[in-house]
């Protein structure tokens, strides 16, 4: 009886996803406005500058500051601390910003190929098991850097808000 209280009903995960689906279509049609109104900066061209921003790094960096200029960090800390904050749409930046699902559709992709050559290469006797798993070690870090920056990112922003 107790844990019937407690447990959500498949009627609220219903529920859950028409709130998400519905919150999403709205962030769609708002930045479809915005891109007509010229002078501007929106919520969402600020989240794909900063996405953008992440990915450009060529190097490895643990940490996305390293990576921002002074102008990025600012616009970090009035991202979801604005007029027209999202605080809505976290955890559903990838479904608002084309450029953030297709980079995840792509990258996705190139690790699964990557993962695949260096096992085969590996099956063959071309890398010894510890080669074998710096290059797998390197290739993720490689596909998933950006990634990790844009959540760094993402929490800081969350953080100043």
């Amino acid at each position: 009886e107790d844990c019937a209280e407690l447990w959500y009903t498949r009627e609220d995960y219903a529920n859950f996803r028409a709130d998400m689906r519905e919150q999403i279509q709205v962030a769609l049609e708002e930045q479809e406005q915005t891109l007509w109104d010229e002078g501007k900066t929106s919520f969402f061209q600020v989240l794909k500058t900063l996405f953008i921003a992440t990915h450009n790094v060529d190097c490895f960096l643990t940490n996305v500051s390293e990576a921002l200029t002074e102008a990025q960090e600012k616009q970090i800390s009035h991202l979801y601390n604005c007029d027209e904050c999202r605080i809505d749409l976290i955890g559903l930046e990838h479904h608002v910003v084309d450029a953030i699902k297709k980079d995840a559709r792509v990258h996705r992709e190139a690790i699964q190929d990557a993962v695949y050559e260096i096992q085969l290469e590996h099956n063959k006797g071309l890398w010894s098991d510890m080669e074998a798993q710096d290059e797998l070690r390197e290739s993720c870090i490689n596909f998933t850097q950006a990634s990790g920056l844009f959540a760094q990112l993402l929490a800081k922003a969350q953080q100043a808000s």
